[in-house]
């Protein structure tokens, strides 16, 4: 809740952030909780009387500070009756990052969507979000290294791949569909860098009604980045850091807020980093420059961010498709090979985002936002294919160029309105996501090799061929949601719906239409949540996701070539309980989770030759079951916890292919747990030990449940020492080793994707 107020004689602007009050407290009895306020520029002081709020003269100021009691005998000469100050409910502003949890490693509130930043004990959802702070702790350089502290959440790809996938729930969500500062469209593609980042949101469970559909149509997750933005304080930290092999970087970090009450702000991080890797002859180059500005008025804010990141990867590595034939799964060799190996790429991220907000009044505000982002890849990539349990596979040699341009626009209004027993916070949205892509994607060449004495491919010289056109993808909704607040705020009942319109087209290089697609869906969203108590918050909430239908191959077999089909629609029902026990939350959650499949069914009865014989349409169901517990936060003073356990039971429920209905989905693992702990230790002031615990239960790399993954797991460990010099300057010394036992070990995917194997990193961080 944030207010200006101005003192006339001196004309100095302060701006206050009353976050201690609660209905039922009046703003006299805030005051005396909290603090009397020195006002320097004018030598006045607040101080509290016992029916009003009083500012003393400087002339009475000595008797203010010899006096300890309630000032009831004060004469009138010597008060100024302030005139009466009404304190209204205000949300927090759509470009504001919540407020950190104790110990710094998540926030205590998420962005969702069109209800805006809401506590996470206000939210129907499982929702998480990592800080900077956690970021920088755990030395995490990517949105896989972040998410390794998430129980729901598992890697599908190592490092040094071309585009970082996770799976969460059961799901895969690929870095294209991910959101920043709320939109989608805009974010990174391929993998994402995290120099720029706030805040790492993690809503579990779809969410189209809310955030709208993803351009890539995932229904596991929501994960939005948020930029950074100055604060109130000056920032100033340099960070140089040395990596295993000899991977060096320079991070720059440096905030400011200027002009009256420091309207103005401006973010700048910049990032070289360059070096070998863990990897036997693997090394990378990556350049990070990011932009965050905004301004902060009484009732305007407009924020824009300018972001840009640049890759090069040299020996990248590729997880192994499993050819039909495959038997079962080869032990997991060393992940120091860079298997296949003489794959390189080259990546591009540009993104421009421009937000603003206006009060129109105390109960409306009006928003709207645009941006454009643009990625680009020039790559020369071998897909590997495992043949049999010895290990020997075949390669293809494939060129790859690739670019996407999007731009997204969003505006929208929020507001509050009250009548008798009920207070409603509603939003309106009206949003529009364009993504037009063009690929080159050869082959150049094929081979074979095995895993125990591998042959690197020869390397090719990559051709000037220009990109084809692809494909062009527009995504229209309209939204609207409501929470009302029953009970004096002991239970919120949160009701909303999105109409959702998918227009693709597929192109050939003459740029002919080849396929159009043109379908528009309804996406309701329901919440309740329940608080018996003011440490404890129960909810039950109904969510669906949308995903591009697609059309029926264009295949005379099909009695229905080329017909659009429907946009899947995916369905969440989840309960569960928060538990706020003041420096940290722990949450239990169960849901289900369905998603829609296509595929293809015989006509029943003899069918004439020469007439189709099938259909394609949606027969299929994939659905997950499960069960999640997740705690985090400072649970003594010393003492931080960060982890959790999560059972999931996910199956083929349906199926065009009857010999795999009950199966298993491809990369789900049945339990998946994680057990993160930070001590600063007693013995030497400002040094603080970590350790980190990731369990991956087995999993199926196949529809047919023939290939087992093996359960994996991980320790990780870390130091970090904090000091300062005589100057004031604060110095951080980090040092964590990812996996410390070296485990060789696949990761849970439906290809076979290597393990990262141990690495150090190291660091030094100035705030100066």
């Amino acid at each position: 809740m944030t207010r200006v107020c101005r003192n006339t004689q001196g004309g100095v602007w302060m701006r206050r952030r009353l976050s201690g009050l609660r209905a039922g407290r009046s703003l006299r009895e805030f005051f005396a909780r909290r603090v009397a306020v020195l006002l320097a520029a004018s030598a006045w002081l607040l101080v509290m009387g016992p029916a009003a709020v009083f500012a003393q003269s400087p002339r009475g100021a000595a008797a203010a500070a010899a006096y300890s009691g309630d000032f009831s005998d004060l004469a009138d000469s010597d008060v100024t009756t302030l005139p009466d100050v009404t304190v209204r409910d205000s949300r927090t502003a759509l470009d504001e990052a919540a407020a950190a949890l104790a110990g710094g490693q998540v926030a205590r509130g998420a962005r969702m969507g069109l209800l805006g930043t809401t506590d996470v004990m206000d939210t129907p959802f499982s929702v998480t979000s990592y800080t900077d702070e956690a970021i920088r702790n755990m030395q995490a350089q990517s949105m896989a290294d972040l998410l390794a502290a998430d129980p729901a959440v598992r890697s599908t790809t190592g490092r040094g791949h071309l585009s970082e996938t996770i799976r969460i729930r059961g799901f895969t969500v690929g870095a294209s569909d991910y959101a920043f500062n709320g939109m989608f469209g805009v974010a990174p593609s391929g993998r994402v860098f995290l120099e720029a980042v706030e805040r790492s949101e993690v809503i579990k469970g779809p969410s189209a009604a809310l955030f709208g559909m993803s351009p890539g149509g995932s229904v596991g997750g929501v994960v939005n980045l948020v930029p950074k933005r100055a604060h109130n304080e000056p920032i100033t930290r340099l960070n140089i850091g040395l990596r295993q092999d000899s991977v060096l970087s320079t991070h720059a970090d440096i905030g400011r807020r200027f002009g009256q009450g420091g309207m103005f702000g401006v973010r700048v991080n910049t990032l070289y980093l360059d070096g070998d890797t863990a990897v036997n002859d693997q090394s990378i180059r990556r350049r990070v420059g990011s932009l965050g500005t905004d301004f902060r008025g009484e009732k305007l804010s407009v924020s824009l961010d300018l972001l840009w990141t640049h890759e090069d990867v040299n020996n990248a590595t590729r997880p192994f498709s499993v050819a039909p034939g495959l038997t079962g799964v080869p032990p997991a060799p060393n992940g120091k090979n860079a298997y296949p190996g003489s794959g390189e790429f080259e990546t591009e991220n540009t993104t421009a985002l421009l937000k603003v907000e206006y009060e129109i009044n105390p109960a409306l505000n009006v928003y709207a936002g645009y941006g454009e982002h643009v990625y680009k890849v020039d790559g020369a990539l071998i897909y590997p294919t495992m043949q049999n349990v010895a290990g020997d596979y075949t390669w293809i040699y494939r060129q790859w160029k690739q670019q996407n341009d999007r731009d997204s626009l969003e505006a929208g209004l929020r507001g509050t309105f009250e009548h008798p027993g009920i207070k409603h916070r509603y939003g309106f949205s009206a949003s529009r996501l364009q993504n037009d892509q063009g690929t080159f994607v050869p082959n150049r060449g094929s081979g074979s090799s095995n895993i125990w004495n591998p042959v690197p491919p020869p390397k090719l010289d990559r051709l000037p061929d220009p990109i084809r056109p692809g494909s062009e993808l527009e995504l229209t909704s309209f939204a609207l949601a409501d929470t009302m607040e029953l009970w004096e705020g002991r239970s919120l009942l949160t009701l909303g719906v999105r109409r959702q319109e998918v227009d693709s087209l597929s192109l050939t290089s003459t740029n002919p239409l080849t396929r159009h697609y043109n379908k528009k869906a309804t996406s309701p969203v329901a919440g309740l949540v329940y608080k018996p108590a003011n440490w404890v918050s129960l909810y039950a909430s109904y969510v669906e996701g949308l995903s591009t239908g697609g059309s029926a191959p264009n295949d005379p077999v099909y009695v229905n070539a080329n017909e659009q089909l429907a946009p899947y629609v995916s369905e969440q029902y989840e309960v569960g309980a928060k538990f706020s026990f003041g420096d940290w939350i722990a949450t239990v959650a169960a849901y289900e989770l369905s998603r829609p499949t296509a595929g293809a069914i015989f006509l029943p009865g003899p069918v004439p030759p020469g007439e189709p014989d099938r259909v394609y349409g949606i027969y299929g169901e994939q659905r997950a079951r499960g069960a999640e517990l997740s705690v985090a936060g400072q649970v003594t003073e010393s003492l931080r916890l960060l982890g959790g356990l999560t059972l999931i039971d996910a199956k083929i429920q349906k199926s065009a292919t009857p010999a795999v209905l009950g199966n298993r989905l491809a990369g789900a693992s049945r339990f998946q747990g994680n057990l993160g702990a930070e001590w600063d230790t007693p013995f030497v002031p400002g040094l603080s030990l970590s350790a980190r615990f990731i369990y991956t239960g087995s999993a199926y790399a196949d529809e047919a449940n023939r290939l087992l993954i093996p359960s994996w797991d991980r320790i990780d460990i870390g130091a970090r020492y904090t000091f300062e010099d005589a100057r004031g300057t604060r110095y951080t010394l980090r040092l964590n080793v990812d996996n410390l036992t070296d485990k060789q070990y696949w990761t849970n995917s439906y290809t076979l994707s290597l393990g990262q194997p141990r690495t150090w990193s190291l660091s030094l961080e100035m705030s100066l």
